[in-house]
């Protein structure tokens, strides 16, 4: 009898292969999986294609937020709810591995598991001369210059004194505020951007 779980098919070979030895020469195995085990989660929400899902045995957030289509246009990135079958809930900021590849609240997936995507609450658009203009979703107020940072900066034909963000003036109107990102003060790369808020870069 050999116990298999936690093994892969690799470590399995050699340790059979071993235990073979004695009764064999030079045994040569080959492990071949007839069936794999399933986990199934129900996504819900702002997504794309809500619903139950049947995943591979390794799945995490992000495999089952991929076959749900993703986040809708009005979905949240920054607060998905891992509801878990044990209890221990979650939530989930995406943009740690969307912005900067870390994959810590990549979570395992387990049967039962629910994962739920919010509306999301505010975000800006960054347009121009930036490495990556998008619109991104804020979870607090920040500045020009986190604003900048997040859309990879400044591409080597931007203008930083230049600034324009366009603020929504109640629900017809709009206003324009310039900010200069090279000098100090209230409209400098510190000015604080809301919700709603475009900023172009010349």
């Amino acid at each position: 009898q050999v116990v298999v779980s936690g093994k892969t098919r690799g470590q399995l070979a050699e340790e059979l292969t071993a235990r073979l030895a004695a009764f064999y020469v030079e045994p040569r195995v080959v492990i071949e999986l007839l069936r794999q085990q399933t986990v199934e989660v129900f996504v819900s929400g702002s997504v794309v294609r809500p619903g139950r899902l049947t995943l591979p045995p390794n799945a995490t957030v992000l495999t089952a937020l991929h076959a749900a289509g993703g986040p809708s246009d009005t979905g949240s990135y920054r607060h998905v709810k891992l509801l878990r079958a044990d209890g221990k809930d979650a939530e989930i900021d995406l943009y740690d591995f969307l912005m900067y590849g870390r994959r810590g609240a990549d979570e395992a997936l387990t049967t039962g598991d629910r994962l739920f995507v919010p509306s999301l609450r505010s975000e800006i658009g960054i347009a121009g001369s930036v490495r990556r203009p998008a619109r991104y979703e804020i979870d607090q107020p920040i500045t020009v210059a986190e604003a900048l940072e997040m859309a990879s900066g400044l591409r080597p034909d931007g203008y930083a004194a230049g600034i324009e963000v366009w603020r929504p003036s109640g629900h017809a109107a709009w206003s324009l505020v310039r900010a200069d990102a090279t000098s100090a003060g209230q409209s400098s790369a510190e000015m604080e951007l809301r919700d709603g808020d475009l900023v172009g870069m010349l």
